[in-house]
């Protein structure tokens, strides 16, 4: 098969041995594969062929896994508009914001996103933040409250303070001449002042 060929769409279903033909259709979607025209029949080239393939190797090794934990291909424009899989390492991806020009190999932005995936996540980080407010006197909002700890704070009847671990989160009442209490805002929302208990 040349790359002018192209392989039949029709042909896929078969040649996985999948029962619909959505499925076909999703396993292209994944990889970013639009297939072309000729007359009235759809194809693909030649490198989205093989990536079709591919992707079919590893589902055969990985029967229970889903089809979006495939590792997945990096798209790019083929002859006449279409989607290709880039095959070669050295093919640059070119990207102009204002004045400034990026140009990356696919393997330097591969290297790129698994180094920034990698990346491990600090699971007490929230804490150095909630010390850092309680040291700093910083008042938080419920919301900026609830993604650092995971939670909205609440309280209950007539409690003014939330507790969450090693921390309180305090109400601050405002003065009020009706006799109903009243509590500060920030914006919309309750503004909440940290402290670290010490036990």
């Amino acid at each position: 098969m040349t790359q002018d060929e192209g392989f039949p769409v029709s042909r896929l279903q078969e040649r996985y041995g999948l029962g619909e033909y959505q499925s076909v259709i999703n396993r292209y979607k994944l990889l970013g594969i639009v297939p072309f025209k000729k007359g009235r029949q759809s194809f693909i080239t030649e490198a989205q062929l093989q990536a079709l393939d591919d992707l079919n190797e590893w589902k055969k090794a990985n029967p229970s896994a889903k089809l979006s934990d495939f590792p997945g291909v990096l798209g790019a424009e083929a002859p006449g508009g279409q989607m290709a899989v880039i095959e070669a390492e050295s093919r640059e991806i070119e990207r102009t914001t204002g004045d400034t020009e990026i140009t990356l190999t696919v393997s330097e932005l591969s290297q790129l996103v698994r180094s920034v995936t990698a990346k491990p996540i600090e699971p007490l980080a929230y804490l150095k933040e909630l010390e850092r407010a309680a040291a700093a006197g910083w008042l938080l909002t419920s919301s900026e409250v609830k993604a650092l700890i995971g939670v909205k704070p609440s309280v209950k009847g007539s409690d003014r303070t939330f507790v969450r671990g090693s921390f309180a989160f305090s109400k601050i009442p405002l003065k009020n001449e009706e006799g109903k209490p009243k509590f500060k805002k920030i914006g919309g929302q309750t503004a909440w002042r940290v402290s670290k208990i010490v036990e």
